[in-house]
């Protein structure tokens, strides 16, 4: 069934009716970034589905990051009865013309952790790409584990004066797919409870980038040059993570990676992690 209502750009005057529309008991699909919603507010794609007493019935959220990458990063509506419609004015109508008009080579992608929302994507003809799988620390032998920790190697803690290279570092090891942009990893840097450099040589060639929330770590993003690879590097990076935090009484840390990245899967599982049997797919406009 069709919904009549008006597609137009959110504007900072939106932003307290976003919030309050968000708060309501509602369909609501987030991807993993670093932003409250209305963050996004005065970049493009994030459209308003408007009804005709002038409130908010949807939001579409597809904001470039890095440039060409398309992820859907907010689809929240409220009537379930019109979710093809309001998708088909945000997304299929206006969104795409709009992204169409910003890249020549755009890549859509949408994570799915909801039935709803892999239901919505399938129907639209969108293709599963891969899936991604989560794994937990299994602590059990974490003395013998930790015997390989060495205090002086040349880990550090991150600093802001590190984001330009870990930037770089990321654009480098990351198909484009899952690049982080130098504005995203600040925000990231800034959220996070423990993030490290790796310097060879007085050069970062590595860093990792944890969180912690309610008694759980997670570990958000690992990376090492290629030309450092092969070294035990993010090994020693990701076994002082974990030092870090049992240390301070956190033995629960985590991890997501793509059920392909045979080389991360073998170092997880290598360090004691545990797949959880926890999983969500993605998906690609084509």
């Amino acid at each position: 069934m069709r919904k009549k209502g008006i597609v137009r750009a959110a504007v900072e005057s939106d932003i307290s009716a976003i919030d309050k529309f968000l708060k309501q008991r509602i369909n609501i699909h987030r991807h993993l970034d670093w932003r409250n919603p209305t963050e996004w507010v005065g970049r493009s794609p994030l459209l308003l589905y408007i009804s005709s007493d002038n409130s908010i019935e949807a939001i579409l959220n597809c904001v470039p990051e890095p440039q060409d990458t398309y992820w859907i990063r907010l689809f929240a509506y409220k009537n379930p009865f019109y979710k093809v419609s309001y998708w088909n004015a945000l997304f299929n109508i206006t969104g795409l013309e709009i992204i169409t008009d910003q890249s020549d080579n755009p890549i859509i992608a949408s994570l799915a952790y909801q039935n709803w929302m892999k239901d919505l994507l399938k129907m639209e003809g969108w293709v599963e790409k891969q899936q991604v799988i989560q794994f937990k620390w299994d602590n059990k032998n974490k003395a013998k584990l930790f015997e390989s920790v060495i205090p002086s190697t040349p880990i550090r803690q991150m600093t802001y004066a590190d984001i330009e290279k870990v930037a770089y570092i990321d654009q480098a090891c990351f198909h484009p797919l899952w690049q982080q942009s130098k504005e995203a990893l600040e925000h990231a840097f800034a959220q996070s409870s423990y993030s490290t450099v790796f310097e060879n040589n007085q050069s970062v060639c590595g860093f990792q980038i944890s969180t912690y929330d309610k008694g759980k770590a997670h570990l958000a993003r690992l990376a090492v040059l290629p030309d450092f690879q092969k070294q035990h590097i993010g090994e020693k990076m990701v076994l002082n993570m974990l030092k870090y935090f049992d240390d301070h009484g956190t033995d629960y840390v985590s991890v997501n990676t793509q059920q392909d990245n045979y080389n991360s899967i073998g170092l997880y599982k290598k360090l004691h992690f545990r797949k959880t049997g926890d999983s969500f797919p993605v998906y690609i406009y084509c």
